[in-house]
């Protein structure tokens, strides 16, 4: 591993280092002192970094804030990966990369009256670093909500982030592609269910329909079978009706004949 004094700036070796930044005077001791955090962080993707790097292409100074008219520097951390690579980017990021972002000199962040900074300027490289955001969003984890931010499009047939991608990718970078991955399984659910309730719905309905006409078409065989029934009924019943009552008249006449003829006979004796 490097030691401090493999780092060059302007071809002088980087001295010895500050034991606390609050210990620093000059940019060229914040920049010895932010790079001895480096050698010591465990990021390997910095470390990859430090490896094939030597000459620093500009001093580390930190942004100057204001509280009640006093000023402040922000205290640095080297725990996680995302500020270690965002110093280590800023101070061997070449010239030549970085994007002026047309007029603007700095984001909408950095131009705050309330930003801490670290860095004391707003530089992006474009796509290829940090997709785009300013090395000061991506110091504190905002890279995604830096105005300067851009998604680099995928290759026309590309599906799946490359293995280079994925081991590029930083712990925020796969938590982000969780999360939006999450929401599209959501949206899918939400679509399928929707789908399957309408055609349940429409089965329902359909089954409503056949069993309400079967109903209909049997009420009115009934009704026709029960006045078919009714009139052949009534032709039955008149028939021995009308029978007897003949019948019984002629039987009647009869009766009167005979005793008349019997009153007869005996006013003639």
């Amino acid at each position: 591993m490097k030691e401090l004094r493999g780092f060059k700036y302007n071809s002088v070796p980087l001295e010895q280092a500050p034991a606390e930044m609050i210990e620093c005077k000059t940019s060229l001791e914040y920049t010895a002192w932010a790079m001895q955090k480096l050698l010591e962080c465990n990021d390997d993707t910095t470390h990859q970094l430090l490896e094939k790097s030597t000459d620093i292409q500009r001093l580390f100074q930190p942004k100057i804030w204001r509280q009640a008219g006093r000023p402040h520097i922000s205290d640095m951390f080297f725990l996680r990966s995302e500020p270690c690579y965002a110093v280590a980017l800023y101070l061997f990021l070449d010239q030549s990369k970085l994007v002026a972002n047309g007029e603007n000199k700095c984001c909408q962040q950095c131009d705050h009256i309330n930003n801490k900074g670290p860095f004391d300027k707003c530089i992006s490289a474009g796509t290829d670093v940090a997709k785009g955001a300013c090395l000061n969003c991506y110091y504190s984890a905002s890279g995604k909500n830096c105005s300067f931010h851009l998604e680099k499009p995928l290759k026309a047939g590309s599906k799946y982030p490359t293995e280079a991608q994925r081991k590029k990718a930083t712990a925020s970078d796969l938590e982000l592609w969780m999360d939006q991955i999450r929401a599209e399984l959501h949206r899918r659910d939400k679509a399928k269910f929707a789908i399957e309730l309408e055609d349940d719905k429409d089965e329902d309905e359909g089954d409503g329909q056949g069993e309400g006409g079967g109903q209909g078409e049997g009420g009115e065989d009934d009704e026709d079978g029960e006045g078919e029934g009714d009139e052949e009924g009534n032709d039955n019943e008149d028939d021995p009706v009308d029978k007897d009552v003949g019948d019984h008249e002629e039987g009647g006449e009869a009766s009167r004949s005979k005793r008349q003829k019997t009153a007869n006979a005996e006013d003639t004796e």
